[in-house]
């Protein structure tokens, strides 16, 4: 192979032209797959490039997949080097993770918060012990591995034999419905959870 398509994900200008085509008539067949069988390379690159944990740089690269997408079906990409493209916007894409993180409150700031801001009355526990009863075996045994057993959520897909993707989705419906539960328990009054 030459040193052209290995820098275009093996793809030939013609094939990559037929892949844009596809992209914008609709059919994602031919993207899945050029991409998912580079996707590992992604995490890999970034594992390696930023000493990334494996979660942040998955979600970097599917964050990547995504736009690059778009912009594929935008025409705002061109045939050359789309390695070198993916690669830098998938770095891109970690680094404002990374950026938007350090932004959150750091735990050492949290320890020093006073105590009155992080309590639960016994009002609100009991409505979270209600919300937790009604929420389903699955979604429990899925927030105990993750919350009280300290799982990654690609440790839980083994378990689960499920993808990565499919139990970061059931993830978020099960804190989605617990949250709903409990503001319906407490009334509507209060959207913080």
């Amino acid at each position: 192979m030459s040193a052209d398509t290995s820098k275009n994900f093996h793809l030939s200008e013609n094939q990559f032209t037929e892949m844009v085509f596809r992209l914008q008539s609709g059919d994602n067949a031919l993207f899945k797959q050029v991409f998912i069988a580079h996707s590992a390379d992604c995490i890999n690159y970034l594992q390696v490039t930023y000493k990334a944990e494996y979660d942040e740089a998955y979600d970097a690269m599917l964050d990547t997949m995504i736009n690059y997408r778009q912009r594929l079906v935008d025409g705002k990409v061109s045939y050359g080097n789309l390695r070198f493209l993916f690669l830098q916007m998938a770095s891109q894409h970690y680094i404002r993770q990374q950026t938007a993180k350090s932004k959150v409150v750091s735990a050492d700031q949290f320890d020093e918060a006073e105590e009155e801001e992080v309590t639960i009355s016994d009002d609100q526990l009991a409505m979270l012990g209600h919300a937790w009863k009604d929420l389903g075996e699955v979604c429990k045994d899925l927030l105990k591995m993750n919350f009280y057993d300290g799982l990654k959520l690609n440790e839980i897909a083994k378990k689960m034999d499920k993808t990565d993707v499919a139990v970061r989705k059931q993830k978020e419906r099960c804190l989605e419905q617990l949250k709903n539960t409990y503001l319906t328990y407490k009334g509507n009054d209060d959207d913080r959870f």
